[in-house]
C-alpha cells in the first residue's frame, strides 16, 4: 500500500520494487437467464433439468448452508451425482468434494457463496442461481465459475415473482440484462434432441 512506502524507505536499504500483473483471463460468452417459477415447483424443475443433462458440470448456488445440504440429499433420492460445498464442511471435506466435482466423478456441486470466489474448474457449462442474490457483485463472481477459458457457459436464476424487484437491482448493479426465459427454454434440450441437432447434415444430391 502506498501509505506504508515511506516507513519501507526507512527501515530497508536500497529496496527493489518488483511489480506482478496477472494475464487477463479470457472469457467465453455466458447466457444469462432468468425463469419465474413458484418455489414450490423448483425441485421438480431440476429434476427434469438434470434428467435431460446428468452429465454436464453445474453448480447450484443457494443462500444458506441448510439450503446446500438439503437439495443435494434431494438430487441424491433422484439418483443423480450431487454433493454440498459450504463452509461448515471440514478442510479435508471440502477438497475432496472440489476434488470429485472437478475429476467429473460429482456432476453437480451444490454450494453457498464459498464457491462463487476462488473456485477455479474447467468446464463448468452451466450455473443455477436457486433465488437471486442480494447483491450485483454476488451475481458476477457465481456466474463468472462458468464461460472460463474462452469457452460458453449458461448462467440460470430461479425467481419467485415475490423477488422480481431483485432481479432488476441486479440488472442496474451489474449491468446485465437477463433474458426472461420460458419452462422449455430454461431446460436444457432432450438428449435425442440435442444429437440430432449436432448430427451433420447429409448433403444435397446433384
Amino acid at each position: 500500500p502506498k501509505h506504508l512506502t515511506p516507513i519501507v524507505q526507512k527501515l530497508l536499504h536500497k529496496p527493489v520494487e518488483v511489480h506482478v500483473e496477472k494475464a487477463p483471463e479470457k472469457r467465453g460468452a455466458i447466457r444469462q437467464g432468468v425463469f419465474f417459477i413458484d418455489p414450490s415447483q423448483r425441485g421438480a424443475f431440476l429434476k427434469t433439468f438434470f434428467n435431460r443433462d446428468r452429465t454436464s458440470r453445474t453448480i447450484v448456488f443457494t443462500n444458506t448452508k441448510a439450503e446446500a445440504d438439503q437439495l443435494a440429499s434431494t438430487l441424491r433420492k433422484y439418483r443423480m451425482g450431487a454433493a454440498p460445498l459450504h463452509g461448515d464442511l471440514t478442510q479435508a471435506q471440502r477438497n475432496s468434494t472440489v476434488a470429485s466435482f472437478t475429476a467429473g466423478r460429482t456432476p453437480i456441486l451444490v454450494a453457498t457463496d464459498i464457491a462463487a470466489r476462488g473456485l477455479d474448474v474447467p468446464d463448468v457449462r452451466t450455473v443455477i442461481n436457486m433465488d437471486p442474490p442480494e447483491q450485483p457483485e454476488t451475481y458476477l463472481h457465481r456466474i463468472g465459475r462458468t464461460g472460463r477459458a474462452g469457452k460458453t457457459g449458461t448462467a440460470l436464476t430461479l425467481c419467485s415473482m415475490a423477488d422480481r424487484k431483485k432481479i432488476r437491482h441486479i440488472e442496474v448493479g451489474a449491468n446485465v440484462k437477463l433474458r426472461v426465459l420460458t419452462e422449455e427454454q430454461a431446460l436444457p434440450k432432450p438428449e435425442a434432441e440435442g444429437k440430432a441437432a449436432n448430427k451433420p447434415r447429409p448433403k444435397a444430391k446433384p
